[in-house]
């Protein structure tokens, strides 16, 4: 099954008994916070959200020995910065419940 935003407001109407428009602002606010926060994140900085996961940043270097599968021709891949999750021992647990 695929959430999509429109399930998280459901969510936030019915829990919290608020319209729809009301819980589509705060899911929108939300969002458009924790998106500002990943932009601005640089290299080895954390973002802890307790009881789902940290969020950390991680400079990952570039490689020279990469090739197409496919074409077999090689190429440079650029170093870049990359989004780690490590879920909290709340969420490890409650997955593992459901599976």
């Amino acid at each position: 099954m695929r959430y999509k935003r429109l399930d998280l407001m459901k969510y936030f109407a019915k829990e919290t008994k608020m319209t729809h428009e009301n819980a589509t602002e705060i899911t929108n606010y939300f969002l458009k916070a924790f998106r500002n926060f990943l932009k601005n994140m640089k290299a080895g900085d954390v973002l802890e959200l307790r009881g789902l996961g940290v969020f950390k940043v991680v400079y990952q270097r570039g490689r020279y020995d990469c090739r197409n599968p496919k074409t077999n021709e090689r190429s440079v891949m650029a170093a870049r910065r990359r989004l780690r999750f490590q879920p909290s021992k709340i969420l490890k647990k409650a997955y593992r419940k459901i599976v």
